[in-house]
């Protein structure tokens, strides 16, 4: 516990400092390079040996060096304009197709979840299936951080939702827990920690565009401000539910690989795809949600 206690903190702090400080060219260079670590965790989760890693490895670096220049060059040319990254991916079909594409498939994940926990099947553990799923998912998770790290608050916002839902559950769920979750997926988790995660965000994304629309200058401008606030919550809620269906996503693929963990790169919290499983899942939607608020 000590040990994981202090890899969190330095992890928390290192992550506090990209987003203030780092430059977009160097941040996505930056989530670059954690992507690759997650690739090689998907390679071994995937069971992949020689050519066959070598191949994934390089399809998948090859796809997230496309995604950073293209990010890269969209920054360039909205260098001037405040919100200019995200004007440019929400203009650009192969980006914004591809985190509704994401956004899409996480919605259904707690249905296929669902459906999984009383009878296998067999597509959500398929290679093939997760050989594309995977890349394609930290893809995604790569543009929605870029393009929000340039809206500074809501990238926060996103990140502290996330980490107050998780620890939510998992402290409801060590004093109130009594029915599983999804038993035959993680037995750990429990119906009354998810709700009491769910609850605890909720109030948490009441409180914040409560907040930030309380005056004229407000971040979150609108005419209907009640109706931004139901949009906002309502968005903020499901995240969270779909960041609790990543978290279960990936128990899945770790069972099936007989793995407990990704990795070991970070001590105490396993590997890379541990820490950002939940976000990986809740990311693309929120940018996609926020769109069309």
């Amino acid at each position: 516990m000590k040990q994981r206690i202090i890899t969190g903190i330095i992890l928390g702090v290192a992550a506090l400092l990209a987003i203030l400080f780092l430059p977009t060219s160097l941040f996505s260079l930056l989530l670059f390079l954690i992507s690759v670590i997650g690739l090689f965790e998907w390679s071994n989760l995937l069971k992949l040996s020689g050519m066959q890693k070598r191949v994934y490895i390089g399809v998948g670096s090859i796809t997230l060096l496309l995604v950073v220049g293209a990010l890269l060059l969209g920054n360039r040319e909205t260098d001037q304009i405040v919100g200019g990254l995200a004007l440019f991916v929400r203009s650009n079909p192969l980006l914004f197709g591809l985190l509704l594409l994401m956004s899409l498939f996480w919605l259904m994940m707690p249905f296929i979840l669902s459906i999984y926990a009383r009878r296998p099947l067999s597509f959500l553990t398929n290679r093939e299936f997760l050989f594309v799923v995977s890349i394609l998912s930290l893809a995604a998770l790569m543009i929605t951080l870029t393009v929000l790290q340039q809206g500074l608050i809501l990238l926060l916002y996103l990140i502290l939702l996330v980490i107050i839902a998780d620890s939510g559950a998992y402290f409801v769920g060590r004093k109130f827990g009594k029915r599983k979750l999804a038993v035959t997926i993680s037995p750990g988790k429990s119906v009354e920690g998810a709700i009491g995660g769910i609850v605890l965000a909720g109030l948490f994304s009441l409180a914040a565009i409560l907040y930030f629309t309380s005056d004229e200058t407000a971040i979150f401008i609108a005419q209907e401000r009640m109706m931004l606030i139901l949009n906002f919550v309502s968005l903020s809620l499901l995240v969270v539910i779909i960041s609790i269906s990543g978290d279960l996503f990936e128990s899945v693929v770790k069972r099936h690989a007989g793995m407990k963990d990704s990795g070991n790169i970070l001590p105490g919290h396993g590997g890379v795809l541990d820490r950002i499983d939940a976000l990986t899942a809740a990311a693309p939607l929120f940018f996609v949600g926020l769109s069309f608020i």
